[in-house]
């Protein structure tokens, strides 16, 4: 199937040929049968990639400033890897496409075969998305409107934050797709509308009864006015406060567009105004438990979810209260989207719609070939995902490693990362590398839940791993991995990467001169993460603390040169934790994990100390020796010794050798696991 690929980097567009997503848990597959564009969003995104480095640090001033901070602790090298890692990963564009149901994930209810449906699915041949973004169409309305359902209820949202009642006077600005189809609500919901735009060709395109205005200042136009909604994406500093000024006493403000918010608390203070910023479709949107999971909000106390929202709209337009027949103006196959979007620069073109060839009711959706195979390839990657792009597979290709295969499960990323390091195949379905005998080693970056059944099921299809960490997430994984391993006498690796950087080896070598455990101390300025990142959900992937406290711990055997005894921890009300680990050897090394600290801290920073010597590694661009000679070390760019880390890895795995012992790998993720239920015990833990 294709996709619509867009590269930030250069602002261009191309077709990549995907193999088709696979329906998850709670998934429905969709093939399609048309999309709409969204002029302002994907515009946006246009102009983004096609602007110079100055021109992206303007339209994103929040992100210099993380970066310029990133600069100041990690380095300017390691800032510019990061920056061009993440713009050199396609983005696809697009959320409002229909099509047919080919499959239904288990899980997901209310769609069967067939059914015809829209979703919030990018711009592709077949998509997957979570059941609560997918609405049925009703009969009598037809593909075409129903591909507005999605920008529909982000105005239809709007429109319910400003809780219009009828008769009202409503100021709509913005004449684009979304107000556009907000004004055509407001008319259903019995409102007086008033539609301003400073480009008359779309005024002209509102519906019979709403009232276009020239654009200008609201206050030569309005007074009085019970509400505004703000559509437009827009500079103008002063656009809120004109709003407040034409507004009526307790009149209300709502954006569901881009504008500087930058209010005078005077106008607020003496009208009363409310103010509220509308979050795209409704409740639901951005939580992943709805999106991704089958939690849905109880309509008895959140009425209007995402995908109720969908299906009002789709209601309106089965009844005739919404009308978007004159909004299509464009009409193309996907492979025209180039010229479609340069059209779309035209004030009298709303929006577009992409057209759809028959899709294959049973998608191809395991393997699509980008090349022909070289001779010797053996090394398979199943997780497509970010850290695989940046750091995975340009060290892989960087050191000429024989991948073969990438899978990911939506297929898009797979098919990217194949086409750019020339791979000879990319699948959605990983069963398709487990299957595949010229791999004889599979690199397992999928999500932390992921990591034992996908390293489990590729040892008892007969081949050698690599887990990115952590290794497991829970005792029962743990202990299936183990036997796992026993059963087949596979090889298993791990990505603890930190043992294998030049800083952590010449530290190494001069702790083996006094030939003395050290004490080791250990600081990590972690910093907070949002509530709705994936780190953060525990159910699913362990949670934060196990997803990193396991690189730190095996640091640390790495230094002592022993395994962990026992661990005792300790968090505070700010979920600074501190861990204490006891070795076989009887030394001791204190974790301090802190998340409330500033963020110019670099954020690690390990102090060794044994017979009156003492070696400090900071953020891992500097070595600094006390009372030690030949130690100090320094470098212009951060290494964590991910790349010494897969050279090991190169070198070891034609040999049959593993380069961190099996039991070293069971006793860092055994201890990792007993420091969360230190935390919930409250007492030492002895590492089994």
């Amino acid at each position: 199937m294709k996709q619509l690929a867009l590269d930030l980097k250069t602002g261009d567009l191309s077709l990549l040929e995907c193999p088709a997503p696979v329906a998850g848990k709670g998934e429905v597959l969709i093939a399609a049968t048309c999309s709409l564009v969204s002029p302002g969003t994907e515009r946006m995104l246009l102009n983004f990639g096609k602007g110079g480095w100055l021109a992206k640090a303007r339209q994103q001033p929040e992100k210099l400033r993380q970066v310029l901070q990133k600069i100041q602790t990690d380095g300017l090298g390691a800032t510019i890897s990061t920056i061009q890692n993440k713009l050199g990963q396609p983005m696809p564009l697009g959320y409002s496409h229909v099509g047919r149901v080919v499959a239904v994930g288990a899980g997901a209810t209310g769609f069967k075969e067939n059914d015809r449906v829209v979703s919030n699915g990018p711009h592709a041949g077949m998509v997957a998305v979570g059941q609560h973004l997918v609405a049925k169409i009703p009969e009598g309305v037809s593909d075409e409107a129903a591909a507005f359902t999605v920008p529909g209820a982000i105005a239809l949202q709007s429109i319910r934050l400003l809780q219009p009642t009828f008769g009202e006077t409503i100021v709509v600005v913005g004449a684009g797709l979304i107000g556009q189809l907000t004004a055509r609500l407001l008319q259903a919901n019995g409102c007086r509308v008033f539609v301003t735009d400073k480009l008359p060709a779309r005024l002209l395109l509102l519906p019979q009864g709403v009232t276009a205005v020239a654009g200008g200042r609201l206050q030569d136009a309005f007074s009085n006015i019970d509400g505004v909604i703000i559509t437009a994406a827009t500079s103008d500093k002063r656009l809120l406060n004109e709003a407040a000024a034409v507004c009526r006493k307790r009149g209300r403000i709502v954006l569901s567009g881009v504008a500087p918010v930058q209010m005078d608390r005077s106008l607020l203070y003496e009208k009363e105004i409310s103010f509220q910023v509308s979050c795209s479709y409704g409740p639901g949107r951005y939580d992943a438990a709805y999106e991704k999971g089958s939690l849905d909000y109880p309509a008895g106390f959140v009425r209007w979810t995402a995908q109720r929202n969908f299906q009002a709209f789709l209601e309106a337009l089965r009844l005739g209260q919404v009308n978007v027949d004159n909004l299509i103006s464009l009409s193309a196959p996907l492979e025209a989207a180039a010229s479609v979007y340069e059209q779309l620069q035209q004030p009298n073109h709303i929006t577009a719609l992409f057209k759809y060839g028959a899709q294959q009711l049973v998608p191809e959706k395991t393997v699509y070939k980008t090349t022909a195979p070289a001779a010797g390839q053996k090394i398979g990657i199943i997780g497509a995902g970010q850290f695989t792009a940046g750091m995975i597979l340009p060290l892989l290709s960087e050191l000429k490693a024989p991948v073969k295969s990438i899978a990911g499960k939506n297929g898009f990323h797979a098919a990217a990362l194949a086409k750019k390091y020339k791979l000879a195949e990319a699948a959605s379905d990983d069963k398709a590398l487990l299957q595949d005998a010229d791999l004889g080693l599979l690199v397992i970056a999928t999500p932390h839940q992921l990591h034992v059944p996908m390293a489990v099921a590729a040892m008892q299809a007969g081949k050698d791993v690599f887990i990115e960490k952590p290794m497991a997430i829970d005792r029962e994984g743990l202990t299936a991995l183990a036997a796992a391993k026993a059963a087949g006498n596979r090889l298993v690796y791990v990505g603890y990467n930190r043992r294998f950087s030049p800083f952590a080896v010449r530290a190494k070598a001069a702790l083996q001169q006094v030939n003395q455990p050290p004490f080791i101390q250990y600081s990590i300025n972690a910093g907070t993460l949002p509530e709705n990142h994936w780190l953060q959900q525990k159910e699913e992937t362990g949670g934060r603390l196990i997803g990193e406290l396991c690189h730190f711990i095996d640091l640390c055997v790495f230094f002592q040169e022993s395994p962990v005894a026992s661990v005792f921890a300790q968090q505070d009300e700010q979920e600074n934790i501190t861990v204490q680990l006891r070795f076989k050897n009887n030394s001791l090394a204190a974790i301090q994990y802190f998340t409330k600290g500033n963020s110019a801290v670099p954020k690690e920073q390990i102090a060794l100390h044994a017979g009156g010597q003492s070696l400090v590694i900071d953020n891992w661009r500097r070595l600094k020796g006390f009372g030690t000679t030949g130690s100090n070390f320094r470098s212009l760019v951060q290494d964590k010794g991910h790349k010494a880390q897969f050279s090991e890895l190169l070198a070891s795995w034609p040999l049959g050798k593993e380069t961190i012992p099996f039991s070293i790998l069971y006793n860092v993720a055994s201890a990792t696991l007993a420091t969360v239920e230190s935390l919930e015990q409250g007492r030492a833990v002895v590492v089994p």
